[in-house]
């Protein structure tokens, strides 16, 4: 009998030697900074902020709602400021399951929508991915009652350990057209900072709420369903990965040059 206790034992013993991960230490997180650090910049061909500044000034018509334009309003040197209610994070996982769950929770709790439901966070992790060699970029930005939040996450299977970079805006920017929901992601497995992203438009039509699937919750925008959107959509997703960069940049410590820093400083 005490033979058999013994090699149960034994066999726990081993399996719990197996399923043991440990978490990223300091150290670690830092490294994971700096290899995006690294890659952004790095990426010289196409280069992220002379092809931002490429895409200004942004032809907008007037509009009455707001006395200050889209493209005045991130085309100036404040709005790459790091604001109170930027937030920088980066969080540690036993499996990609738990490292999407807390992406989905980051949607509900910042209220990314402000609806309470996870829905949106599903949608935007169905085509994420862990990679062992490389880090993948995705971005979700939504527009709502004319004010515009975001997440950014980065995502690498580092260590054994499946890892999210998260970079969180709160109605950073006022839209004054249609709300709309935006997802993104790096399509280049080599950098993702490199110009080869995957932009897609939606609208989420409070109409199928009663459908249980949620990708039939949100409906593709076309460019004749709303062309306000699809002329400023590169603009907003390099504007809010710049500023994704930069929070890295400050909390490593090092010098980043934001689009027109030139301009402002030879202006006065």
């Amino acid at each position: 009998m005490s033979k058999y206790i013994i090699i149960l034992l034994l066999l726990k013993s081993i399996f719990s030697w197996k399923k043991k991960t440990y978490d990223l230490t300091n150290e670690d997180k830092n490294l994971c900074l700096k290899q995006i650090y690294d890659l952004f910049t790095n990426t010289k061909d196409p280069n992220i902020i002379k092809d931002y500044e490429e895409l200004f000034p942004l032809d907008e018509e007037d509009n009455q709602l707001y006395s200050i334009k889209l493209g005045e309003e991130i085309g100036r040197i404040s709005a790459f400021e790091i604001k109170k209610n930027d937030i920088l994070e980066i969080e540690d996982f036993d499996s990609e399951e738990e490292a999407k769950e807390s992406i989905i929770n980051k949607v509900v709790n910042y209220k990314i929508r402000d609806n309470g439901k996870n829905d949106l966070g599903h949608f935007f992790t169905q085509q994420m991915n862990y990679n062992s060699k490389q880090w993948s970029k995705y971005d979700l930005l939504v527009s709502q009652s004319n004010e515009i939040s975001t997440l950014s996450v980065f995502t690498k299977k580092f260590n054994s350990r499946f890892v999210n970079i998260y970079f969180i805006t709160i109605k950073r920017v006022k839209y004054p057209y249609k709300s709309f929901i935006l997802i993104n992601k790096s399509e280049n497995p080599y950098n993702p900072f490199n110009n080869f992203y995957s932009m897609k438009v939606y609208r989420y039509d409070y109409h199928f709420q009663i459908i249980r699937n949620a990708k039939k919750q949100y409906k593709i925008v076309s460019n004749d369903d709303d062309k306000y959107i699809h002329k400023y959509k590169g603009t907003l997703v390099k504007y809010y990965s710049i500023l994704s960069y930069y929070a890295i940049s400050n909390k490593m410590q090092e010098r980043f040059t934001l689009p027109f820093e030139y301009f402002y400083k030879n202006s006065y």
